[in-house]
């Protein structure tokens, strides 16, 4: 089986059946706030790891796909609580982008 049809089985197929939750006060106000800063960017000097691992994936094409606005790997950094978990929203933002483009 391959890496990618495992994860799709394993992870993104069943966080696909799961209901959207609220985000907190602290979550949402990040959120608004990011919103309303269209040109924000993260400094090169102190990126926390868990954004630079991020960088590291979509950059080399693991993903396939891009994200060119810093505010999506900002708060992708904020409602994930490790590296592992946020890698896992990766290949599921990867797998409902598959999802769209079959219809």
């Amino acid at each position: 089986m391959k890496i990618n049809n495992l994860v799709e089985e394993t992870v993104c197929i069943p966080m696909s059946k799961l209901k959207p939750i609220q985000l907190s006060k602290e979550d949402a106000m990040v959120f608004i706030n990011l919103h309303l800063q269209p040109n924000f960017k993260l400094s090169k000097k102190t990126l926390p790891p868990l954004i630079q691992i991020l960088q590291s994936r979509l950059k080399y094409g693991w993903m396939g796909f891009e994200v060119n606005d810093d505010r999506v790997l900002t708060m992708l950094s904020v409602i994930t609580q490790s590296i592992g978990q946020a890698i896992l929203y990766l290949y599921y933002i990867q797998y409902h982008i598959k999802q769209k483009n079959k219809k």
